[in-house]
């Protein structure tokens, strides 16, 4: 598909699925000092890492879809 995407627009796209990625498999930043979670919570946070991972990782397979096509 030449000419689909400006230059380097897919570069950019792959990059910001990345960095989504990444930030996801990180999750937010712990801190020591805070009291412990409820269980409910934890899982709601889970929940919400593993749909960011999953949104990440469909967006890398349609740029890598768009690049094999």
């Amino acid at each position: 598909m030449l000419g689909a995407h400006p230059a380097g627009g897919h570069d950019q796209r792959a990059g910001r699925a990345h960095e989504r990625l990444a930030r996801a498999e990180r999750g937010p930043a712990e801190r020591l000092d805070r009291a412990p979670v409820a269980a409910g919570q934890v899982v709601e946070r889970d929940l919400a890492k593993a749909a960011a991972m999953s949104d990440a990782l469909a967006d890398l397979r349609t740029l890598s879809a768009e690049t094999d096509g």
